[in-house]
């Protein structure tokens, strides 16, 4: 989803259900904010991810590598809103 408003902020919200063999459910939030009196913005990005598949010794072995691909593909999506509205 994605809804600009009025006064220049941007609202983006993504969400995915089982998504992978890791996640059940993802969910990111965004906020663009212009600044006032320049050419650039704020943005502020929630992410909040359900894990509950993954436990005992599985979800400890793989936990840092589920840390790594969340921290990975939250890089991506950020370049990407980055990308995507560069004048």
């Amino acid at each position: 989803m994605l809804q600009e408003f009025p006064d220049g902020r941007v609202l983006l919200a993504d969400k995915q259900f089982y998504a992978s063999r890791q996640f059940d459910a993802a969910l990111l939030i965004g906020l663009a904010a212009p600044i006032p009196g320049r050419s650039g913005f704020d943005l502020v990005v929630s992410v909040k991810a359900r894990a509950d598949a993954v436990t005992g010794v599985t979800g400890r072995v793989l936990k840092g590598r589920i840390e790594k691909e969340m921290a990975d593909g939250l890089k991506m999506y950020l370049e990407w809103i980055r990308d995507s509205m560069a004048l």
